[in-house]
């Protein structure tokens, strides 16, 4: 899963594999009005393009393909990028380094899963061999969500399925790039089979009563709102009382140092 890099020509290749078509006249103006990133140089005239490159110019062709214009795509894309400034600007993060930023709060990982959701009712399967070229993996991805119960092991499957290995690979990549949690693997099982066990008891309490599935699916956005909610709060809390609790210390030590002072002064 480490970084693949492509040239001009691939991109525009591996695109068009996925059923959509582009000019590398076109993705230079998507660069120059600011909605796709500057490719990596490694010489003057040797620009390289990342799967961050290829997820983005999927995302802008299909919303393209859907009748967003231009207009309302780079509005969207502006909107996002000034959340993550201002995400690293409350970290003291570098914002200078988009990359960085990006990596930090996995919005790759993000626009991928967005993308593979939104193709995830076209009805198309696909083999192992298809799965790992889309997931860009050796089969360990696969490997843990048959291993967790979260999958099957068959010889196709299909886009939903695709959907949860985009998300369980991601999962596996945020938190490996995150300094602050453990990337630990055996965490990793853990959380996915957890989620897979809630997952199993929701989908049968649902299809007991499909007729009213929405009043199910309402109920538990409302729940998990209202819960992470609070957990911000009592987060904030927190820290406004470490916050408050290290400038009472600050006023007593420089209290303390300007009663030295006194003392050696006299």
């Amino acid at each position: 899963m480490s970084e693949y890099y492509m040239k001009m020509k691939e991109l525009i290749q591996r695109l068009k594999t996925d059923g959509y078509s582009i000019t590398g006249r076109m993705i230079k103006h998507y660069i120059d009005i600011g909605i796709l990133q500057k490719p990596y140089y490694i010489c003057a005239n040797q620009a390289l393009y990342a799967d961050f490159h290829y997820i983005r110019l999927k995302r802008i062709l299909s919303n393209k393909k859907s009748g967003k214009s231009i207009a309302k795509i780079k509005e969207e894309i502006f909107k996002e990028n000034e959340e993550l400034f201002l995400k690293a600007s409350e970290q003291n993060m570098d914002t200078s380094d988009m990359n960085e930023i990006c990596k930090r709060f996995g919005a790759v990982e993000q626009e991928e899963a967005m993308l593979t959701k939104s193709e995830r009712k076209l009805g198309k399967t696909f083999s192992k061999v298809d799965i790992l070229e889309k997931l860009d993996s050796d089969g360990s991805i696969l490997d843990l969500a048959v291993d967790t119960g979260v999958l099957q092991d068959k010889d196709f499957y299909d886009s939903y399925e695709l959907y949860i290995l985009t998300c369980v690979k991601n999962l596996i990549k945020v938190k490996k790039q995150n300094k602050r949690v453990s990337g630990q693997l055996i965490e990793r099982i853990s959380e996915i089979s957890k989620i897979n066990t809630i997952a199993n008891d929701l989908a049968y309490l649902i299809n007991s009563d499909k007729d009213n599935s929405w009043l199910y699916t309402y109920l538990m956005e409302a729940i998990l709102l209202s819960k992470t909610e609070k957990e911000t709060q009592k987060e904030n809390k927190i820290k406004s009382l470490k916050e408050e609790n290290d400038y009472k210390y600050k006023e007593a030590l420089a209290a303390l140092e300007s009663m030295e002072y006194d003392k050696n002064f006299e």
